[in-house]
């Protein structure tokens, strides 16, 4: 169950971070270009899992609620991460 847990949030911290690169080869798929910035993101979140994945405690119940919720436990973390690094870039822009 626990291979089972890491995976879930492994997948949401991947999908999340690849969600951008999606979005525009969805938009527009005759001009999407794959960057070098979309495997580092996803490489992030690989290294992401390594710190976020401890923090996770496994609950009894319902194996897909928990699957679930590790999920979205994984993406949740690497959005809140992403907004973190946009805010501290605008506020260190606003300050010089």
């Amino acid at each position: 169950m626990e291979t089972l847990v890491n995976l879930a949030i492994l997948s949401g911290l991947v999908l999340r971070a690849l969600l951008p690169a999606i979005r525009k080869m969805l938009k527009d798929p005759s001009g999407f270009r794959w960057e070098h910035t979309y495997t580092l993101t996803a490489l992030s979140a690989v290294l992401a899992w390594y710190t976020i994945s401890p923090c996770f405690t496994v609950s009894e119940g319902d194996t897909v609620f928990v699957l679930v919720k590790a999920f979205a436990f994984g993406f949740g973390a690497l959005s809140a991460l992403n907004e973190a690094v946009a805010w501290l870039k605008k506020v260190s822009s606003d300050k010089g």
